[in-house]
């Protein structure tokens, strides 16, 4: 017989797993599946900011492999800022020792995991949905799509793919263990290291994830970049690079995404919403699983409304936040001759509103208020509505 289940949840990402761990918890007979076998690398910087970590019922202690209290801002045109907080700030943990930790926590509440299994297709029927994947043929009442920023779900739901932009990071080890001193307990994020766009330095229990991130589509010599961040860090003699790999952030779905069918959901990268500032994605993800158990449990029920309210519910709370975020963005990393006066005058200033942020005290919309007070601009920036240094208009 077809194996039947009330929720098949694709993608075990941070976004997968904590929906298993949810729906498991609450009685909702779920399979979580993934292409890869797990524990498997995934490249990403591996900062979990204490929004994120307040999210998860969980004892990170044996999985966070570095807690951050001090941040290093490297600028463009101005000297660097430090900034240092009573408690941490960041979590460093490498995702393939996070994420497995959270499957397992899915799998301990219940939940069946097929690892090594990838969706083919996903058809819509009378009861629910038709899986093809490579373990066999399933049927649920829901679907989940939390399989990445090029989600196959979304493709077999028939909507339109994420836009992305470009990361890359390297893994370097030191060939002596005090070459970590400096590093410890601090992030670096260096705003000259690519085009519109930041490098990282991210420290775990025995290396660095170092990386460069641009919000440009298309960066040609992104490797380059990466190397030549590397030399000015400082880290090149001395050091291991043992793997590069690049990866995408998704920037969220075009204007014309489509309708999500009813018993169908689509949460983190595979929903396209990261943070437009610095590419954050586990915190939306864990927040959106949340979302995803509680309109899922609607949905079993019998409220066949519940797809289009949880859609309602992530435009409210993640895009109201993500377009005041991305205006900041615009102005950090396509206004320079503008965004470098504010943090040249009010860097600690900005630095702190941003803390706030990732802290879970303070809204992107509440930052770009105080940062962009009329009476700011014109005390910080005499020329504001002026010619720019470059003598071109503002746009």
């Amino acid at each position: 017989m077809t194996p039947s289940f009330d929720a098949v949840v694709c993608g075990a990402g941070p976004a997968g797993a904590y929906l298993a761990h949810l729906l498991s918890k609450k009685g909702i007979q779920t399979l979580l599946m993934d292409k890869a076998r797990f524990p498997r690398y995934k490249p990403c910087g591996g900062g979990l900011t204490r929004r994120a970590i307040d999210l998860l019922p969980f004892d990170l202690s044996g999985i966070v492999e570095d807690w951050t209290v001090k941040a290093r801002i490297g600028l463009r045109s101005c000297a660097p800022l430090a900034i240092e907080v009573p408690e941490p700030m960041i979590g460093m943990v490498m995702r393939d020792r996070f994420d497995h930790f959270l499957v397992e926590k899915a799998r301990e509440a219940g939940a069946l995991f097929w690892e090594g299994c990838a969706v083919g297709s996903i058809e819509r029927t009378m009861d629910g949905f038709r899986l093809e994947t490579g373990c066999g043929v399933v049927t649920a009442r829901c679907v989940a799509g939390a399989d990445g920023v090029m989600s196959r779900v979304r493709r077999c739901l028939g909507l339109s793919p994420n836009t992305a932009v470009p990361a890359l990071e390297a893994e370097v080890h030191p060939r002596r263990g005090t070459d970590l001193d400096r590093f410890r307990m601090t992030v670096d994020f260096d705003f000259w290291a690519v085009p519109r766009g930041y490098g990282w330095v991210f420290p775990k229990a025995d290396h660095l994830s170092i990386g460069v991130f641009s919000t440009d589509r298309k960066v040609p010599g992104m490797r380059r970049y990466l190397h030549a961040y590397l030399a000015r860090k400082g880290i090149s003699h001395g050091y291991e690079v043992r793997s590069i790999q690049g990866h995408l952030i998704p920037t969220g779905p075009p204007g014309t995404a489509g309708v999500v069918p009813s018993g169908a959901f689509l949460l983190g990268d595979a929903a396209g919403l990261c943070d437009p500032i610095t590419g954050e994605g586990i915190y939306h993800a864990l927040r959106q699983a949340e979302g995803v158990s509680c309109a899922m449990e609607r949905h079993l029920a019998g409220d066949a409304a519940a797809s289009s309210l949880y859609e309602d519910a992530v435009r409210r709370e993640f895009s109201r936040e993500i377009r005041p975020a991305r205006r900041l963005a615009f102005l950090l990393y396509r206004m320079p001759w503008v965004s470098d006066r504010l943090l040249e005058a009010m860097g600690e200033r900005i630095m702190g509103y941003h803390l706030d942020v990732i802290a879970g005290r303070a809204t992107y919309r509440q930052v770009f208020r105080k940062a962009l007070l009329p009476g700011t601009l014109l005390r910080v920036l005499p020329g504001f509505g002026g010619s720019r240094p470059d003598g071109m208009m503002p746009g």
